[in-house]
């Protein structure tokens, strides 16, 4: 095993309530019998480089009575609204690592109680529906993209060639306010667990679940997975501005999106997007592709970046 390094993101959200399985499952083991029945997202925002802030106002989030703590024991100051709370900046990291002969790139999130909240999602009535569910973002502009593409190439003994023909596809989402041109790239395994998020494990058993903390998973290997799930990562850079609707302007970032596009009919009975396939066996938060295809999309975007 090669790491490759650890950095902390500007971003990082996972839709857990988007799962129409998991929240069944939750409800199966007791959940929504206190007293809110609404599974959060986990969020992250490094307010820092996103907004140049060391704190920054939020909304929608869970207050902290609700997983059995205090807004001063997390640091945060209360507003003129109990849910809108001013939050330091969460530095969450992303680890990187090679395996299998350095045929395997693993992106692992690590979680820290510190650094990252939870929301009420104001979607979650659609979310079944939608694709994107994992996504985090890295500065593209300062130098921890260029040291992951660095250190990759040195290891796995990448020769540049901007020649090579990589394909972009146009994010299409509904009242999309943001250009993302990505990269379409396979997933071999994912797996997103709420065991690693004590926040949210507090959250769940003070609103009566009781039971074994599930993840969320997917493998290629796998047929029943195949068979109802076919995500993808897409890889690309983005930048929002406050011309389009967003908070501020903000650099240009490095963003990876899992999104899961297939639908089919849900266990409850809806049309949906299954997310992954329930376990109760120890989790964590990461996901693999093949470090070939990777390091290949990652020389075209540092071309970008460098003739931008």
């Amino acid at each position: 095993m090669v790491i490759i390094g650890e950095y902390v993101l500007d971003t990082l959200q996972i839709y857990f309530p988007w799962d129409d399985d998991l929240y069944g499952y939750l409800k199966e083991h007791g959940f929504g019998k206190g007293e809110v029945k609404a599974l959060p997202l986990i969020y992250t925002d490094n307010c820092e480089t996103t907004e140049g802030k060391t704190k920054t106002r939020r909304r929608y989030i869970i207050t902290p009575d609700k997983f059995g703590t205090t807004y001063k024991k997390l640091g945060w100051d209360e507003t003129d609204k109990k849910n809108e709370p001013e939050i330091p900046a969460e530095k969450i990291k992303l680890q990187i690592k090679l395996e299998d002969n350095n045929k395997i790139i693993i992106f692992k999130i690590l979680p820290k109680d510190g650094d990252y909240h939870m929301e009420y999602s104001i979607m979650s009535a659609f979310g079944k529906i939608y694709s994107n569910w994992v996504n985090f973002y890295l500065p593209a502009t300062d130098e921890s993209f260029f040291n992951i593409y660095s250190k990759l190439k040195e290891h796995l003994n990448y020769k540049e060639n901007e020649k090579i023909n990589i394909d972009f596809n146009m994010e299409e989402k509904q009242n999309q306010r943001e250009d993302f041109n990505y990269i379409p790239l396979p997933i071999n395994y994912y797996e997103f667990s709420l065991e690693e998020f004590n926040h949210i494990k507090n959250y769940l058993t003070q609103n009566g679940f009781k039971g074994e903390y599930p993840k969320l998973y997917y493998d290629s290997k796998e047929k029943k997975c195949t068979k109802i799930m076919d995500p993808q990562l897409k890889y690309g850079i983005i930048q929002t501005k406050a011309a389009d609707g967003f908070k501020t302007d903000r650099k240009p970032q490095i963003a990876f999106k899992i999104s899961q596009n297939k639908i089919i009919d849900l266990t409850r009975g809806k049309r949906g997007k299954v997310k992954g396939l329930i376990s109760t066996k120890k989790g964590q938060n990461y996901f693999t592709i093949n470090s070939d295809i990777f390091i290949k999309a990652s020389n075209k975007l540092v071309n970008i970046l460098k003739n931008s």
